[in-house]
């Protein structure tokens, strides 16, 4: 893949024409708008790989932005378009996601070579997707073990697969609930339908209504053209609701009409349009007290409760523990070219007895940082310890469930690069190499992150 179609959001007509001269005589595919608020529209509408602003437009600026984009397509890498010496901005702009920042007046050959490292880095990580897809990111991890709760939720699934009723899945955080309803699908006679997902915490009230129903063109500002919804997309498939619990009360009402009717109009139309699909939700809350609470319909709450499969926490799993592991630890060594890690027993009990609060996706954060950061293979109780340690006090110290992704993303960062500057002897220019960015990049990740370079 080229990893070749831009945005570019600057509200200087002037500028725009010259970067879409530049772009295209390039050949990339080039998109242009003076408008943030319809540079979310078309995000929302078509795939990206690479969105370029401007800091200063008159709806929104360009930290905003990037920080909407990232919340609603993490795979967009951005670049950030600021006035010289604005080194303020620039920081806040990788805080919030962005691959780096060019200042102005803008040196468009350090723009492309930007442009360059970004496809570069997504043509490598999209090769190592189609490794993950037979290994680490396999949906056959989750169910990996001999638990009796494993065995449970397996039997469960073969029984349930093939029925069109509504699964209500419940469960901790990290345990695993997406798998379980790729694997009903994966396994029910819905199979060459599409699994279509939706995650309802991520969006707001009018976003998570066009994401369902779609629009017509020009039923409300921006609605540039009509967009399919997620309710038309999943006909003769499966449509996953994640996170359930936090739709609000119109969209509720809404979404148990179409269950009831299986039809809908899309915002701003007329048109009835019907659609067969099969219902999985999945939440991490009790959703019965929320109904007692009054926050959640309790109509709808029997329309989708109507099989439940509970997913256990992996501290009720122990068994299984120290297969996770090692699974998970020759799967990263195997895609980071790296010796395999060897446990003893003392740092494999500390594993199994540890608690897991943060449950598979914890392990497999720590089995991670164990790969990639330990300069031994052998690794012992000691070593385990002090991952644990960084875990809860990262992870969980604020509560891993309010945890946003960049935030989790950013302390990962922040451990990663100060291991990069040990291995260097604090060299920043060697680092920089080492890691594959420019050096300036690496100085703005050093005061994003607050590492001081001082040597311990």
């Amino acid at each position: 893949m080229l990893f070749n179609r831009l945005l570019i959001v600057d509200d200087d007509d002037n500028f725009i024409n010259v970067y879409k001269k530049i772009f295209t005589r390039k050949k990339y595919l080039v998109e242009i708008t003076n408008s943030a608020k319809q540079a979310i529209d078309m995000i929302m509408q078509d795939e990206f790989d690479i969105l370029i602003t401007d800091m200063y437009m008159p709806e929104l600026n360009g930290i905003d932005l990037i920080k909407k984009v990232k919340q609603l397509s993490p795979n967009i890498e951005t670049i950030l378009v600021t006035g010289n010496g604005s080194i303020e901005n620039a920081v806040n702009a990788i805080k919030e996601g962005a691959y780096t920042y060019i200042q102005k007046p803008i040196d468009f050959e350090e723009l492309l070579f930007n442009i360059k490292k970004i496809q570069e880095y997504k043509q490598a990580k999209h090769k190592n997707s189609f490794k993950k897809s037979e290994s680490i990111n396999n949906d056959r991890i989750f169910f990996i073990g001999n638990d009796p709760k494993i065995i449970t939720i397996k039997k469960q699934i073969q029984v349930i697969a093939n029925s069109d009723s509504s699964v209500l899945i419940t469960g901790e955080s990290g345990t695993g609930k997406e798998l379980v309803a790729k694997a009903i699908h994966d396994s029910s006679c819905r199979k060459n339908g599409k699994l279509v997902k939706v995650n309802c915490s991520s969006l707001s009230e009018g976003i998570m209504e066009s994401e369902l129903f779609g629009h017509e063109k020009g039923a409300f500002t921006g609605a540039i053209a009509t967009k399919i919804g997620r309710f038309e997309m999943a006909d003769k498939g499966t449509l996953f609701l994640d996170e359930i619990g936090e739709i609000s009360h119109s969209i509720q009402i809404k979404l148990l009409r179409v269950l009831q009717e299986k039809e809908f109009e899309r915002v701003g139309g007329n048109e009835t349009i019907k659609t067969n699909f099969r219902l999985v939700c999945a939440t991490n809350k009790n959703l019965m007290e929320e109904v007692k609470n009054g926050t959640f319909r309790q109509d709808l709450y029997y329309r989708i409760n109507v099989i439940p499969v509970e997913v256990a926490p992996l501290r009720e799993r122990k068994s299984d523990i120290a297969t996770l592991v090692e699974y998970y630890s020759n799967e990263f060594a195997k895609e980071l070219n790296r010796n395999k890690i060897a446990y003893s027993i003392e740092a494999m009990k500390t594993l199994t007895e540890y608690e897991w609060p943060g449950n598979i996706r914890e392990l497999k954060n720590i089995v991670e940082r164990i790969v990639v950061l330990s300069a031994d293979t052998n690794i012992g109780a000691k070593e385990v310890n002090k991952y644990i340690r960084k875990s809860n006090t990262t992870s969980h110290k604020d509560n891993s469930d309010n945890k946003s992704y960049r935030e989790a993303k950013l302390e990962f960062e922040k451990e990663y690069t100060i291991q990069a500057l040990e291995n260097n002897n604090w060299n920043i220019t060697k680092t920089a190499e080492f890691m594959g960015i420019a050096r300036k990049n690496l100085q703005a990740k050093i005061k994003t992150l607050n590492i001081s370079t001082h040597r311990p």
